[in-house]
């Protein structure tokens, strides 16, 4: 054998090695970086304004939340927010939540917009005075998912989550 094959076969030996030590390496590092992000947005209703969030919904994908107070003109104890998920690269969706003592009142103004793929059967329900649900199917190439965003309401938090 020739110089030049010793050397080609000895650095394929180190890309190979080096790969196979860093391949496992990556995946543990990705993974820890799932655990650092909550489940759920924890709205501090005492607080109010906007407050903004990182989750992760049930398959580890990073949804950014965003809960705001919106302004209101009408008695002090009723409070309506607004919030806000976006599923990068998938989808935006929303709706309005009314509040009155630490119960939900209604909910309305739904609305969503897709970045690649199809929202379908979309639905916003009031479950009942301390949950909402806004449901509907995201269609994405061949694979369809019933998925949506639910908020609820515990003592002054506000939690909003995947489903």
């Amino acid at each position: 054998m020739n110089r030049k094959n010793y050397f080609q076969k000895g650095l394929s030996i180190i890309i190979l090695s080096v790969l196979f030590f860093l391949t496992p390496l990556g995946f543990i590092a990705n993974a820890a970086s799932f655990g650092e992000y909550p489940t759920n947005a924890e709205y501090d209703l005492s607080i109010g304004d906007t407050q903004t969030f990182t989750i992760r919904d049930l398959n580890n994908n990073l949804i950014n939340v965003v809960i705001s107070e919106e302004q209101s003109v009408e008695r002090l104890e009723d409070r309506t927010y607004s919030v806000t998920f976006n599923s990068k690269l998938a989808w935006r969706a929303g709706f309005k939540i009314n509040i009155e003592n630490n119960s939900i009142i209604s909910v309305h103004s739904s609305w969503h917009e897709v970045i690649r793929g199809k929202i379908s059967s979309a639905r916003l329900i009031k479950d009942h005075s301390k949950q909402a649900t806004y449901r509907f199917v995201y269609s994405y190439l061949s694979s369809a998912i019933s998925t949506g965003v639910r908020a609820s309401i515990s003592g002054t938090t506000l939690k909003a989550f995947a489903i």
